[in-house]
C-alpha cells in the first residue's frame, strides 16, 4: 500500500480486505482452524471460528493475525522470551501493510496446495482463543443524522 494512502473508512477497507482473502482460501478448500471465544475467560459466549495466521517473515517477535468471518482482525505480537516487552494483542481498526502482505502470501500458497500461513491446529494455543469483545472499541461512523423526527 502506498505510505501516503489513507483510506476514508479504515475499518469498511480492511473488512474488504479481509472477506476477499478469505474467500480465496475457501476456494482453496481450506477450513478455519482455531475457535474464538469473546470476553474474559473462562469462556461464557458462544465460540466461532476464526482463521489464526502466523506471519513467518517476522524473525524478532511472533506475529499472529486472527481473521474472522465478518472482516474484523485481531493481532497478537509476542516478543521474544528474553526480553521484557509485553504481548500487544489488540483489534486492528484498519488494514496494515504486514497484513495485506501476509494475506497476499497466504493466498497464493493455499493455490499452491501448502498451508496457507495457517498456524497448525496442534499448535493453536490451548483450545480456544479468547478476545476482548470487539464492540468496546468500535466507535460509530461519524456522520450527519439522516433520520426525521
Amino acid at each position: 500500500m502506498d505510505p501516503g494512502y489513507q483510506p476514508k473508512y479504515p475499518r469498511a477497507k480492511l473488512r474488504g480486505i479481509v472477506m476477499k482473502h478469505l474467500a480465496a482460501l475457501r476456494l482453496a478448500g481450506l477450513a478455519p482452524n482455531c475457535s474464538v471465544v469473546f470476553g474474559e475467560a473462562p469462556p461464557q459466549g458462544d465460540r466461532v471460528r476464526g482463521w489464526l495466521l502466523e506471519d513467518p517473515r517476522q524473525r524478532v517477535a511472533t506475529v499472529r493475525y486472527l481473521l474472522l468471518d465478518d472482516g474484523d482482525v485481531w493481532r497478537e505480537v509476542e516478543p521474544p522470551h528474553d526480553a521484557a516487552e509485553t504481548v500487544e494483542r489488540i483489534w486492528l481498526s484498519g488494514p496494515d501493510d504486514d497484513l495485506v502482505t501476509l494475506l497476499i502470501k497466504a493466498v497464493n500458497d493455499a493455490r499452491r496446495e501448502g498451508a496457507a500461513c495457517l498456524v497448525p491446529e496442534e499448535r493453536v494455543d490451548l483450545a480456544t482463543r479468547v478476545v476482548t469483545d470487539r464492540r468496546e472499541g468500535h466507535q460509530p461512523l461519524g456522520g450527519p443524522e439522516r433520520r426525521r423526527a
